[in-house]
């Protein structure tokens, strides 16, 4: 059975994480979406995140979101997962990721596997979504619509 894992803070989940995830799970038998803790970086908890995530796939039986904390590669070695894939949108995407894709293989055997960011996606970032709902824009196109109101209220009380 193959697995991998796609991790991030998801701080909230974007149309183009789910494009990524979604494009993931045709190759793979199950995705792990990993959230990760970072109490330094995240708007709401985690757990939440994981719910959202939860939400939108509820559909897609081969993808799972759980919370994890520490090495991303420990953590995959220890849930039986060989390969991390990551999402890149530009030149400075691809050379952070390369870098830690060189040190998680180094650490742990673990691969990454590279997909390139759907055009329409290439500006869409959680940063962004978070900066639209602070000046009250519009995030219905960065958004999964299944949870567009929740992430709207859960966002504006931060």
């Amino acid at each position: 059975m193959s697995k991998c894992i796609i991790s991030g803070s998801f701080d909230p989940i974007t149309n183009g994480h789910v494009d990524l995830i979604e494009r993931a799970a045709a190759h793979f038998d199950t995705v792990v979406v990993a959230i990760g803790d970072n109490i330094a970086k995240q708007a709401i908890p985690a757990e939440e995140r994981a719910r959202l995530i939860k939400k939108v796939f509820e559909n897609n039986s081969n993808i799972e979101a759980v919370v994890f904390r520490g090495l991303l590669a420990k953590y995959a070695i220890l849930n039986g997962i060989s390969v991390i894939v990551k999402g890149i949108r530009d030149r400075d995407d691809l050379k952070y990721e390369a870098d830690m894709a060189r040190a998680n293989r180094e650490i742990s055997g673990v691969e990454t596997f590279f997909l390139l960011c759907n055009d329409k996606y290439q500006h869409v970032s959680s940063s962004f979504v978070k900066e639209l709902i602070a000046f009250d824009g519009d995030i219905s196109d960065y958004v999964p619509q299944v949870i567009k109101s929740e992430v709207l209220r859960l966002y504006k009380k931060n």
